[in-house]
């Protein structure tokens, strides 16, 4: 009888022999590698040159109003819940607000 060999179907990528794969791997690893170092330099760069955008707000004595909305589907009405919260832009205020009540309660001795 004849021997038949393994059928080769390109669709399925079963051409590819473990060889094949070996020396191509290497190039692969190293233009990740490249790919990533390109993109570490682009980030610094885009911060360095201000456009990237900065966290938080300056410093002032006035308040930020943040809004909070959710939308709550349970319950027997879609109502929405939303706040409205004042946030100081003073750094002090801020973290005085922030810090816990038995502090705050030690700090007015």
């Amino acid at each position: 009888m004849e021997q038949t060999a393994p059928s080769c179907d390109p669709a399925l990528l079963s051409c590819i022999t473990p060889a094949e794969v070996l020396t191509v791997l290497p190039f692969l690893a190293a233009a990740l590698l490249a790919l990533g170092i390109w993109g570490l330099i682009r980030h610094e760069q885009r911060k360095h040159a201000g456009l990237m955008p900065k966290r938080g707000t300056e410093p002032g004595d006035d308040e930020q109003l943040l809004y909070a909305g959710e939308r709550h589907v349970f319950g027997p009405g879609n109502a929405d819940a939303s706040r409205v919260y004042r946030v100081s832009r003073n750094p002090k205020d801020h973290a005085r607000a922030m810090m816990p009540a038995k502090a705050r309660k030690r700090t007015n001795r």
